[in-house]
This record gives C-alpha cells, structure tokens and sequence, in this order.
C-alpha cells in the first residue's frame, strides 16, 4: 500500500524542498539532472518532484509501471494540467536517463488572449 499523496498547489516560501534522494534517483539527481539544459530553478522544482515520487514508491525502484500510477493518481486528485506536465517531465529525465521511454498525455487548454475594449 503506497502512503497517500495530498494535492498541494504550491510550495510555501518557508517550506524548502528538503530531503535525501536514495538509490537510482540520487544517481540522476548527481550525474543526469544537471547534465540537462536546465536553469536551477527548474532543476530544484524537479527536485522536489523526485522528493515525492520518492515517498510515493516507499522504497521500491522508480518504474515505468509507477510513474504512469502516479501521475494518473496526481490527476484524479485534481492536480492541473500544468502541474501534471512539470511532473511528467521531470520523471521523463530520470527514464531517459535509464535508457526508458515515458508515454503519459497530458492535455493542457489553450488559454485565449483576452481583448480589452
């Protein structure tokens, strides 16, 4: 049974993303993360992502299998298309980086520019 994940819209200021990243995500956090052409604030969002998807799998390896549940789960939970798309991509590195393809769609709404009269 994997612990429950509660929706969080957004991170508080006060509130770092802290933790020890263990195992296969720590080898991409040090060898592949910032091998990407990423700025750093994108790669610590990217970290707290993997800080998740971490308790999330409670030990087990990070899989194909577990990241498509995940992310299907974040969704039922109402987390936004958006969201959902930071997340994918973030989980997208770490299967690239072991060789792995991640398939998950995400629809995002194109916005409409408003006109103003």
């Amino acid at each position: 049974m994997r612990p429950e994940i509660s929706p969080r819209r957004k991170a508080r200021k006060e509130e770092p993303l802290t933790g020890e990243l263990s195992g296969d995500i720590a080898t991409y956090e040090k060898f592949g993360l910032f091998q990407r052409a990423i700025s750093k604030r994108t790669a610590y969002r990217y970290r707290g992502v993997l800080l998740l998807y971490q308790k999330y799998l409670a030990g087990d390896k990070p899989s194909l299998e577990a990241s498509k549940l995940f992310l299907a789960h974040l969704r039922k939970h109402g987390y936004g298309p958006s969201t959902l798309r930071i997340y994918r991509a973030a989980f997208k590195g770490v299967h690239e980086w072991r060789g792995e393809n991640l398939v998950f769609l995400v629809k995002v709404p194109r916005h409409l520019a408003q006109s103003f009269c």
